[in-house]
């Protein structure tokens, strides 16, 4: 563990967006730097799901950050616990441009010592077609970063297996699937779920295949839900009650706001912790399994948690 930690105040640099492509604006790429990869993404912001292929939100560094490092804990617990393990099998379920995959591969790996199988997929087959590039590019001397140098998804450049630089018999591969039939294709001992907005319509999913003492981290973005403003989209996408009736009196409801008005209450990063935990508690229970929180985050604009299965 002192390892991961001194380690993780080296790769903290603030990632760093270069555009070089400008092949219509729809379409531009950029260089993006962040910890010890570069990677090939979006040159523009994504306001919907699949709007942007590739689209990598520096402000989400921090989330990665602490993927990274629980990645890394957790291969070296699992080694601990009972060393002469195969391949821990590691799966970004959104893998987009692939940074974190490939941060699991590069950094993971080195911070823990272990050896991993990790899989980057995507719905999107251009996704797929920049994990590849980037993948590629950073795993291997013999490919270039080139934006222009991306082919388009097919049967000709898919990435079956390649070896992670550095380890035994480390590897990574990208799929393309819709992120519950990767998840159920095969038990993944380390899953990672960063969807656009909610992340409710892919717990059972990610629980119900999670092996014992699997390890399951879901980030959750759709924050006006999480922090109790909308009441009625906690309830629907998280089975949370979150009661804003005028229940305190003198015209104050008891998630602290004017009676009758839903706003976030002063403790809201913390209610967006217990609702996704609490969804996901639900979720595991489902299948007659359960969940042991290991960590928990809540920035601006998303809520992270980590569990063990």
């Amino acid at each position: 563990r002192s390892r991961v930690q001194f380690a993780s105040s080296r790769i903290m640099a603030r990632g760093k967006r270069q555009k070089v492509d400008d092949g219509g604006e729809e379409h531009a790429l950029a260089v993006f730097q962040e910890g010890m990869v570069r990677c090939v993404v979006a040159a523009k912001g994504a306001k919907q799901p699949g709007s942007v292929p590739g689209f990598c939100n520096a402000k989400m560094r921090v989330n990665r950050d602490v993927s990274v490092l629980a990645v890394a804990a957790a291969a070296m617990e699992r080694n601990e616990r009972e060393p002469g393990l195969p391949l821990m099998k590691c799966i970004d379920a959104f893998t987009s441009s692939g940074i974190l995959g490939l941060r699991w591969c590069v950094e993971s790996a080195v911070l823990s010592g272990c050896e991993l199988a990790v899989t980057m997929n995507d719905l999107s087959k251009d996704c797929a077609a920049l994990a590849t590039h980037n993948a590629l590019a950073n795993l291997s001397d013999e490919h270039s970063l080139d934006p222009k140098a991306v082919e388009p998804w097919g049967d000709s450049n898919r990435l079956v297996e390649l070896k992670i630089p550095g380890t035994t018999r480390g590897t990574t591969h990208v799929t393309v699937k819709p992120a519950g039939v990767a998840l159920h294709d095969q038990p993944h001992d380390f899953i990672h779920l960063d969807p656009f907005g909610s992340a409710a319509p892919h717990l059972d999913a990610a629980v119900s295949r999670a092996p014992h003492l699997g390890v399951v981290a879901v980030t959750a973005t759709d924050t006006a839900a999480l922090w109790g403003i909308y009441p009625a989209v906690a309830r629907r996408h998280y089975g949370a009650e979150l009661d804003v009736g005028d229940n305190l009196g003198d015209g104050v409801n008891n998630l602290g706001g004017a009676a009758g008005q839903a706003r976030r209450p002063p403790w809201f990063r913390e209610l967006g912790v217990r609702v996704l935990l609490g969804a996901m508690a639900r979720a595991a229970a489902r299948h007659d399994r359960g969940i042991v929180p290991l960590s928990c985050l809540a920035s601006d604009h998303f809520v992270q948690v980590c569990v063990r299965v």
